[in-house]
Parts: C-alpha cells; structure tokens; sequence
C-alpha cells in the first residue's frame, strides 16, 4: 500500500478547502441574489383601505398578497442559504401575513348586519383576527424593510 506524503496530504486539504469555500461563496452569492429579487418586488398597493373597502380588498387578494408571498419566498430561500437574511424573511412573512390577516378581518366584517355580527363565534373570530393585526402591526413597527433591503446594496 502506497503512503501518501506529506505534500500529497496538505494538497488534497488545501484541494478540499478551496472547494468547501467555493461552494459556501455560492451559496452567499445565491443568498445575496434572492434578497435583491426579494427588495426589487413591487407591491401594489390597492386604492383604498382593505379592511372597509371590498374593491381594495380585492385589489389586495388579486395582486398586492402574491407579490409580498412571492418575495417573503425569496427571502426564506436567501434566509436558508445565509443567515443574514433571516430579517429580511421574517420581515417580509410578516407583512404577508398582515396584508392576509386584513383581508380575512375586512371579509369578516363584511357580514355585519346593522353594525353586529349574527353569532357569538364571529364576534370572537373578529377580536382574535383584530388582535392578530395590531401585533403584526407592532412588531413591524420595530422592523425596517428599507433597512433589511439596504443591505442587499452594501454588500458587494
């Protein structure tokens, strides 16, 4: 059996370094890629306030929701790829997921007949939706989609 010198074992090290951080700047590289599409996504905003408005609710159905899912999408795959992406997904989810949340309360709230609902499970559907809201809502309010995608322009 032929021993491997000591040359030959720090080349094949060195060998498999080198890939091991090819393959990790890939997958930064791809990470980075994603967040960009991510940022670059244009989010309709309907003309009017969803949660009264059914025309606005609609818009926000149709075209504004598939286009926060899409880029809270690319984010998660960036996010999966780098970690730092984790902010920019979560931001992004939860801004999906208030955009969903309105559109469901404004549905709801659509039912009312003469300012109430017609039985005690909408009421509370209505309160737990309504609090669901105001915590995406707050917890946004500590987020900052501008800054998130800023990032993806300082990183070169």
């Amino acid at each position: 059996m032929e021993k491997r010198s000591l040359f030959g074992n720090t080349m094949v090290f060195a060998f498999v370094a080198l890939a091991l951080t090819a393959c990790a700047d890939d997958e930064q590289s791809r990470a980075l890629s994603l967040a960009r599409e991510a940022c670059a996504m244009k989010y309709p905003g309907p003309q009017g306030d969803p949660l009264t408005n059914s025309a606005a609710r609609q818009a926000s159905r149709d075209k504004t929701l598939p286009s926060l899912e899409q880029a809270a999408d690319e984010a998660a795959q960036a996010a999966r790829l780098d970690d730092t992406w984790q902010p920019l997904a979560a931001t992004l989810n939860r801004f999906a997921e208030l955009a969903s949340v309105t559109i469901e309360l404004g549905d709801l709230r659509s039912t009312r007949v003469s300012g109430g609902y017609s039985t005690p499970e909408d009421v509370d559907r209505d309160n737990q939706l309504d609090a669901r809201r105001t915590g995406l809502i707050k917890r946004l309010g500590s987020s900052s989609l501008t800054g998130e995608c800023r990032k993806t322009k300082d990183t070169s």
